[in-house]
């Protein structure tokens, strides 16, 4: 069967063979396999961070929002890590009312590196505290 792992009783160290395609893949294999994998998503996931800084003059649900830049232009914010419901779904209108709490009007600072299917921003939206003029 592929992808049993079979190990000897010597000590914690020893070998484990993968059988699988006809080939055997020992312990040092796999680990450099996995290393380079590591560094391939290390690199891929520290690409050049954009910034967008403006005002969010529109909350579309509970995870997207349309900052106003300072050339009057609108970009939709799709905010990074959460999840939403849309206004249809169940709590919809009270996450969309609850994030507009926190960000409606306010000018915000957009970190982001990559765009969705839909066309988005899609970063971490920072809000700017004017009783905290330090704050960065």
């Amino acid at each position: 069967m592929g992808g049993i792992a079979e190990s000897t009783e010597d000590s914690l160290s020893s070998w484990i063979k993968i059988r699988g395609a006809g080939q055997d893949v020992t312990r040092p294999g796999l680990s450099l396999l996995f290393v380079l994998l590591l560094l391939l998503s290390v690199s891929s996931s520290h690409s050049a961070t954009s910034i967008l800084e403006g005002t969010v003059v529109k909350i579309a649900d509970g995870d997207t929002i349309t900052v106003l830049d300072s050339d009057k232009v609108q970009h939709r914010v799709r905010i990074a890590g959460i999840e939403a419901p849309e206004k249809g779904q169940a709590f919809g209108n009270a996450s969309g009312k609850w994030l507009g709490e926190l960000v409606a009007l306010k000018d915000v600072r957009v970190e982001f590196n990559k765009h969705d299917h839909y066309g988005r921003i899609v970063g971490k939206a920072l809000v700017w505290l004017p009783e905290c003029p330090t704050c960065d």
